[in-house]
């Protein structure tokens, strides 16, 4: 975390930058000795080539991977070296996170990108711009049903459920290997698919998700929200020696 706080200073420096959050296992709380640094720095303004150097070079760090703006991810993103930790730097705009929040918890915007962003906002460790940073956390923790809807459905589809339309078949055939995969896939489903944690009554069996009418994912992702709690432990439960008990 000291090495973040350090080459913050630069990038503040600068005068350009809104926002600084240490993302990953550090700015989480759970780094070990495996860990690199991320760091999310927010813009007021796009930055150019030089203002997103001078903070590295400032310094005296080594870049490793310098890359041009990516506009499907709306990134600017570089690698580098500082007192011997690997960091990688994530650029955004302020103003694109702001547009973000607004895509993800109002119109129920799925993008896994957009998910990632708020994930870090929330979990992360601001490291400048905190009254900003707790701005942005207040509005992005409003996960409202139609995005929670949205999301589940991502991984409800036939594509994703896979074998596992199948088990009824794959039981009463005794086809334990098959089943076992299933069960992974399920397992998979259902652990995207929870949203919500473990809020909500406990009131039916995983199995349900697979009795709900094919091709209808916005359907199948009501089913979980409404009816399915502590899937997420259930899911793993399906990966269990005994395929059979786990599909029952």
């Amino acid at each position: 975390m000291e090495v973040a706080k350090a080459l913050t200073r630069h990038y503040v420096d600068n005068g350009n930058v809104a926002a600084v959050v240490v993302a990953g296992s550090v700015g989480r709380g759970r780094a070990d000795a495996h860990s690199d640094l991320e760091l999310d720095v927010y813009w007021h303004r796009p930055p150019t080539d030089e203002e997103r150097l001078a903070p590295i070079r400032a310094a005296g760090d080594q870049v490793r991977q310098f890359w041009a703006y990516e506009p499907v991810d709306a990134e600017w993103s570089e690698e580098l070296t500082a007192d011997g930790v690997e960091v990688t730097v994530s650029g955004f705009t302020a103003s694109w996170l702001e547009a973000c929040i607004e895509q993800v918890t109002v119109d129920g915007d799925a993008d896994v990108t957009k998910q990632m962003r708020l994930s870090v906002i929330n979990e992360g460790t601001g490291v400048h711009g905190q009254d900003l940073i707790e701005r942005w956390r207040l509005r992005s923790t409003r996960y409202l049903r139609n995005l929670a809807v949205a999301v589940a459905a991502s991984y409800l589809t036939a594509e994703q459920l896979g074998a596992w339309r199948q088990w009824r078949a794959l039981y009463a055939r005794g086809d334990l290997l098959a089943l076992r995969a299933a069960c992974g896939q399920a397992a998979h489903v259902i652990l995207g698919g929870s949203v919500r944690g473990e809020r909500g009554a406990d009131r039916a069996p995983v199995v349900q998700v697979a009795d709900s009418p094919a091709g209808a994912p916005d359907h199948l992702a009501a089913v979980l929200l409404d009816q399915i709690d502590g899937c997420a432990g259930r899911g793993c439960d399906l990966q269990c020696p005994r395929p059979r008990e786990a599909a029952r």
